[in-house]
């Protein structure tokens, strides 16, 4: 009973001393960013519908929450995802795609206000947030991660070696030579 409680103490202690890395880490807030995509577009579409002004206050606080949330979890991804030189270059294309697509969607969402209602204008902020949402989503889905990468990789180069030496073709790569480039791809792809 005594090793039964000092396991299960272990078992917690690590559990709450594990960190986890940084691309775990991207990888949680990639799905978190999906996620406040999708609430920001719920919280759009509520204000669409919403029919008096003290409903649209408290639907309003949901709006600027779900955006600042949105708005911190994508810069997050990005400073988690860049590489630490090229940081501040991703980051200030980051600021341009945020405000450089204003003199673009300004025009357009000022139209429809303008011809069928700021209802319509906020209802096709709402659909681009959701769309938005839907494709990280399928994005996530459609790319594996880094650790599944790494896992099914190195298995892929092994198989594709031995049947090129088995055919007598030199294209394959081994092992020693993917340790020696040191980014996991043999040093004559890498150029």
């Amino acid at each position: 009973m005594l090793s039964d409680s000092l396991a299960k103490r272990s078992v917690a202690r690590r559990a709450l001393l594990e960190l986890p890395t940084k691309r775990e880490l991207a990888e949680f807030i990639a799905c978190y960013v999906a996620a406040v995509a999708f609430a920001f577009g719920i919280a759009l579409t509520g204000l669409t519908l919403v029919p008096a002004l003290a409903g649209a206050y408290v639907v309003g606080i949901a709006v600027g929450a779900s955006s600042i949330a949105f708005m911190t979890a994508s810069t997050a991804i990005v400073q988690l995802r860049a590489d630490p030189v090229m940081r501040g270059r991703v980051l200030a294309l980051q600021t341009m795609v945020f405000l450089g697509s204003t003199p673009i969607g300004g025009p357009i969402v000022g139209y429809i206000a303008e011809h069928f209602g700021a209802r319509y204008s906020i209802g096709l902020g709402a659909a681009a947030a959701l769309v938005a949402s839907a494709g990280g989503w399928l994005a996530m889905r459609r790319h594996p991660s880094e650790t599944e990468l790494r896992t099914v990789a190195p298995t892929a180069l092994r198989q594709g070696a031995a049947r090129g030496a088995a055919d007598g073709d030199d294209t394959g790569a081994d092992e020693g030579e993917i340790a020696r480039s040191g980014t996991g791809t043999p040093a004559r792809w890498a150029s």
